[in-house]
């Protein structure tokens, strides 16, 4: 019979494992010696509890090089979460460095929907801008334009501070801009307002009209007829005659009321009193409204003064048209209008100055895109 070749073992009073006696040391949890029990082999032996698991302390070289696995794994990552993100700004850059005259595809565009969302917001410019410039002569100038040079150009001149900014500067230069033009038109204007005060006729006279009702009650029903008198004034000393053409008015309907107009002389206007008032000829009403739907409106249209000079009112014709409409309604509008005509055919009203002044500013931001653009929208005008 075979003799079997006994090994002698112990139980390891930390973790409960059997192990050779001939080991020191536990290979199981490494870190206190199975010691041989003391007590007879032959009586049986308590189960030891299971004491807490001791780590055993880290030599200085394990440390080291645990250390040393953490610097390298952390770098490894950073290295990886770097690469990544130079690999996604190097493939953002190609795009916006691309040619504002090679399409992007749909993908490319998604893509950058969040980093750059211009790409997608002004895509059909970008689309006119190939549509009219590709196949041309203007093609070779106007490649060397990115993406990303046109997306800051377009920001900028869509820029509402920017905007505000460059209004408020020109509108500043404009004073300066204004002030010869203002004082050759202040000389102009003052001759012409001297000659239009004298030959203008309406400045000789003037008229106030009174208005009334005459009641003609019948058996059957009431008739109301508008009347009215004049008071006379003359602003510039007493005339000899005049000329003044006169009737209903409708405001609402810019026209004069059919049969109900006329042309006085001076002494028809002077018999006009309260006391012999006047009516309109062919004009009825069953209710006192006349006078809530037409005005009394008159025009002089000569008068004789007592020297004898005749002014009429073709005179003011000598006068240039747009000298005319400004002393007649001075408004800026008609005050641009009669500067351009009688100072300089060049001068710019501040809207004009404005617009100019901003579009000089884009121009100068960005002198190739400036044109691009104007080129575009040539077509558009």
């Amino acid at each position: 019979m075979t003799r079997l070749n006994l090994v002698n073992v112990r139980r390891c009073p930390t973790c409960g494992h059997l192990v050779p006696k001939s080991y020191k040391t536990c290979p199981y949890c490494s870190n206190a010696e199975a010691k041989p029990s003391t007590a007879s082999s032959s009586q049986p032996q308590p189960t030891p509890s299971v004491a807490p698991r001791q780590k055993k302390p880290m030599s200085p070289q394990a440390k080291k090089r645990l250390r040393n696995g953490l610097i390298i794994g952390g770098s490894v990552v950073a290295a990886l979460v770097i690469g990544l993100f130079v690999w996604n700004t190097v493939s953002e850059a190609r795009i916006l460095k691309k040619s504002i005259l090679e399409p992007l595809t749909q993908q490319q565009l998604e893509a950058k929907r969040e980093s750059y969302p211009q790409l997608l917001q002004y895509r059909h410019l970008f689309n006119e801008i190939r549509d009219k410039v590709v196949g041309t002569p203007e093609e070779d100038t106007y490649r060397s334009i990115t993406y990303e040079q046109m997306i800051d150009y377009l920001d900028y001149i869509n820029d509402e501070k920017e905007a505000q900014k460059l209004q408020g500067e020109a509108r500043t230069e404009y004073v300066d801009y204004s002030k010869e033009y203002e004082t050759k038109f202040g000389a102009i204007s003052q001759e012409w307002t001297e000659f239009y005060k004298k030959h203008d006729p309406s400045a000789y006279i003037q008229l106030t009209f009174h208005t009334k009702y005459e009641r003609d009650d019948d058996s059957y029903y009431t008739v109301y007829r508008p009347a009215f008198w004049v008071d006379i004034a003359y602003p510039n000393g007493a005339i000899e005659d005049c000329e003044v053409y006169f009737g209903l008015w409708s405001e609402e309907n810019e026209q004069w009321s059919y049969g109900a107009t006329g042309t006085w002389s001076l002494s028809d206007f002077k018999r006009c009193t309260q006391a012999n008032y006047s009516y309109w000829n062919y004009i009825t009403s069953d209710e006192p409204d006349i006078y809530n739907r037409y005005t009394i409106k008159y025009e002089v249209k000569n008068v004789t003064l007592r020297d004898g000079s005749f002014i009429s009112s073709t005179d003011v014709q000598n006068i240039p048209s747009e000298m005319l409409r400004y002393l007649e309604d001075s408004t800026q509008e008609n005050k641009d209008a009669a500067i351009k005509a009688l100072v300089d055919s060049e001068y710019e009203t501040e809207e004009e100055y404005v617009a100019s002044y901003i579009d000089k500013s884009y121009e100068k931001k960005d002198e190739l895109c400036y044109k691009l653009l104007a080129t575009v929208n040539e077509d558009d005008q």
